[in-house]
C-alpha cells in the first residue's frame, strides 16, 4: 500500500515501483518457505528453566514420559529433539 501511494504521488516511477515490489515478493517467498525451527520455538516459548526442570523431574523418575510430554505440550516423539534445547 505504501509503495502504491508513493507511485501515485510521483515519489517513485513505474520501474522503481515494480523493482521494489519484486524484491518484497522475493523476500516474502523466501521467509515463508523456511517455516522456522519448531523445537527452537517451543524451547524459547517454554523457557530454558522450565525445560530443565521438566526434564530433570523425568530423569529423577518423578514423572513419566507421558506426563513430561503433557507438561511441555508436545508429542512423546518430540521429547528427544526438544531435550537438546534444555541443556544448551
Amino acid at each position: 500500500v505504501i509503495l502504491r501511494k508513493f507511485l501515485d504521488r510521483g515519489w517513485l516511477n513505474g520501474d522503481q515501483y515494480r523493482e521494489r515490489v519484486q524484491n518484497w515478493l522475493a523476500a516474502l517467498t523466501a521467509s515463508s518457505s523456511s517455516g522456522g525451527n519448531y523445537y527452537a520455538t517451543q524451547a524459547t516459548y517454554l523457557g530454558q528453566k522450565y525445560l530443565r526442570a521438566a526434564f530433570q523431574a523425568f530423569e529423577d523418575g518423578r514423572i513419566d514420559d507421558f506426563q513430561l510430554a503433557d507438561f511441555l505440550g508436545v508429542k512423546g516423539s518430540s521429547l528427544d529433539r526438544l531435550e537438546q534445547y534444555a541443556w544448551e
